[in-house]
């Protein structure tokens, strides 16, 4: 059996699972949209708050990510 074929999956969640669920750091609105998954780093994903117009990271390991 090849290596590829014992890995697992990997669970790919749309980018609209995650508009309106991360808050806004400079406002507090949670009317956000994804704009990037990937940031300066992997690890950070933008946003855009679409209530105050300013864009923000957001960590992935800060909260629990939405389920799919």
């Amino acid at each position: 059996m090849s290596a590829a074929a014992t890995k697992p999956a990997k669970r790919v969640v749309p980018t609209e699972a995650y508009d309106n669920e991360v808050c806004c750091p400079w406002c507090e609105s949670d009317n956000t949209r994804l704009v990037s998954p990937y940031g300066p780093s992997v690890a950070e994903m933008m946003f855009k708050c679409l209530d105050c117009a300013q864009s923000f990271g957001w960590m992935k390991w800060e909260h629990r990510l939405p389920e799919a």
